[in-house]
């Protein structure tokens, strides 16, 4: 080998080992291998499902075409469009009020409470959520009276908070996320027997619910609900009318 060239095939072997080091060190942090989202196979590896190094069709080496909407949303419904996921269980329906987001701003898109890459985590809950809201409080991460400016409740929830985090015998597919269904879609109680648990999502459904009354309430304690809106399949114009059909689900 030409002696001038030594020094840049070391330099080059260098650097790729300080890529390789770095590369499984991230690797090692990932704990996406073995979860909902190691769809590898050995034709096509675990990170090739999703991203490609050579014509990405999106930011992050996408490697598949984004779906509708705009930021990480995008890249979410690529797959949760009901392409590979169930049809309504992720996508937020555009006719339900849901959670505002602003896209393309991190951590206030899809990543306020999922990573995709925390397998080991329920619900690729992401690891900036505390441990202790990661279950059946996870609501209140947000949900509670401050900042002023993004998702503030109109009232203080934290006293509120159920006092059982791990353990629902009624809760699936795993316990104390939701916490106990007392609904069906007819919007009656469904609880086979004995103490039912409740938990934001017994009422509430994060991933969108039928709208009230007004835009600007659409994050109020009514507003992510999923029980029977009432009779005629609408929410009521006014308080008393509004609430009445949520009670009335499991009060009747």
């Amino acid at each position: 080998m030409n002696r001038k060239l030594v020094p840049l095939a070391a330099a080059l072997v260098a650097g790729a080992l300080a890529l390789l080091v770095v590369t499984v060190a991230q690797a090692d942090k990932s704990d996406i291998f073995g979860s909902g989202h190691d769809l590898g196979t050995p034709a096509v590896p675990t990170c090739t499902q999703c991203h490609v190094p050579h014509n990405a069709q999106g930011d992050y080496l996408w490697a598949r075409g984004p779906g509708e909407g705009a930021g990480l949303l995008t890249l979410c419904l690529s797959c949760h469009d009901g392409s590979i996921t169930p049809v309504g269980e992720f996508i937020p329906d555009p006719s339900y009020a849901t959670h505002f987001t602003r896209p393309g701003i991190p951590g206030f898109d899809c990543d306020i409470c999922h990573n995709p890459h925390e397998g080991d985590n329920w619900m690729f809950v992401g690891d900036n959520i505390p441990v202790s809201y990661r279950n059946a409080n996870i609501c209140d991460l947000c949900h509670d009276t401050a900042p002023p400016d993004f998702f503030t409740h109109p009232t203080n929830v934290l006293t509120n908070l159920p006092a059982d985090r791990t353990w629902d015998p009624y809760a699936t597919p795993e316990p104390d996320f939701s916490g106990t269904q007392l609904w069906n879609s007819g919007g009656t109680a469904v609880v086979p027997a004995g103490d039912a648990y409740i938990k934001c999502k017994t009422c509430h459904v994060p991933h969108g619910a039928l709208r009230n009354a007004g835009a600007d309430q659409m994050l109020n304690s009514m507003a992510l609900y999923e029980l029977d809106p009432g009779p005629d399949g609408t929410p009521g114009t006014d308080d008393d009318k509004h609430l009445q059909p949520i009670c009335t689900n499991c009060h009747d």
